[in-house]
């Protein structure tokens, strides 16, 4: 290792998380350090994916569907948000030097209730679709019966999945997520 890149780490301190964090004293603790940073960055950065999923899940699927809709739980036109709430996340999965975490769907944290077409329905051949429920409300073009007023009429959506997807990759989304996270560390970590 270069002499000023060591000087360089060996003086550095981090501006967020210092009681958590470990000074980097010597070439031993450098791993330990990197170590926290990454598992704090990502931390972080997953609290922002679940918003952004969460925030596409109201835009896309819950307010395209306007309050209240008749087809919503028990005849109450509202949602119970489950669906919003099934996303989450693993906790750190460890191999060697990779460090990395886990974003699923935990379709059986939602109730599901044929009778009040709670996540399914009694209509033969349905049966409860919570399994399915994240691919079914993911479709581009979905026709959905709203009421509005006195009336009902169809609304077309769009894939809230799709769409965070893009947001995260083709946008760049992600990548301003870590870049964001990593900057809080000091100019010993810019690029």
């Amino acid at each position: 290792m270069c002499l000023s890149v060591w000087k360089k780490i060996r003086s550095a301190r981090f501006a967020r998380g210092a009681k958590n964090m470990t000074e980097i004293r010597n070439i031993r603790n450098i791993g330990k350090v990197l170590k926290d940073i990454a598992e704090t960055s990502i931390k972080e950065v997953s609290k922002d994916v679940t918003k952004q999923v969460r925030a596409n899940i109201m835009k896309y699927v819950y307010e395209n569907e306007y309050f209240p809709n008749k087809h919503y739980y028990n005849g109450s036109g509202r949602p119970t948000f489950q669906f919003l709430r099934a996303f989450k996340w693993k906790p750190f999965s460890r191999s060697g030097n990779i460090l990395s975490k886990k974003l699923f769907y935990d379709y059986e944290s939602m109730t599901f209730n044929a009778d009040t077409w709670l996540h399914g329905s009694n209509v033969p051949g349905w049966g409860d679709a919570r399994e399915h429920l994240a691919d079914i409300l993911n479709i581009n073009g979905r026709r959905s019966l709203l009421k509005i007023g006195d009336s009902y009429m169809a609304k077309k959506v769009k894939p809230y999945w799709d769409i965070t997807i893009e947001e995260l990759f083709d946008e760049n989304g992600l990548s301003d997520m870590f870049d964001k996270e990593l900057t809080k560390f000091g100019n010993f970590l810019k690029k």
